[in-house]
């Protein structure tokens, strides 16, 4: 499917003062363009890495916060449901015919803290290979091999 037409090429032609020729003959740099420009449009918007880790941030905070006003300090222990008995019959009374529930959303919050912190982790590796690599290159770069022996 062609997106420019002949009359297409006149005008650019016209508006830069050239011939139409000229300009026709690049017509698949016209159309390749148009196919990028095409292709760019149709691609979705991606957040900065950095920009992510603030809202993961944001959540593992947030659910820090949940688990302790659950009465759960340590994500280890989300498993066994809110340790405040006060406000597990709380949660339970708002509608659930029994506490199974409410514990399986006290452990679902604790898995969460166990994935986010295993991404944090994860980045935390991944800035210390780069770190560890780019100071191995630089020492690499500055040490003296004169007296080298060839190979």
């Amino acid at each position: 499917m062609a997106t420019y037409a002949h009359g297409n090429f006149e005008q650019i032609a016209s508006a830069i003062g050239m011939e139409v020729g000229q300009i026709a003959k690049h017509e698949n740099r016209f159309e390749a363009a148009a196919y990028w420009y095409r292709l760019d449009r149709r691609r979705p918007t991606r957040i900065t890495p950095s920009k992510s880790r603030e809202k993961l941030d944001r959540i593992a905070k947030a659910a820090r916060r949940l688990l302790a006003s659950l009465g759960v300090n340590d994500p280890d222990e989300a498993a066994d449901g809110p340790r405040d008995p006060e406000i597990l019959n709380a949660l339970v009374l708002a509608g659930e015919p029994n506490a199974d529930a409410v514990i399986e959303a006290t452990r679902r919050i604790g898995r969460l803290m166990e994935i986010l912190d295993s991404i944090a982790a994860a980045a935390e590796f991944d800035r210390r290979a780069k770190k560890a690599a780019n100071r191995r290159y630089d020492e690499h770069l500055s040490h003296d091999y004169s007296g080298s022996r060839p190979l």
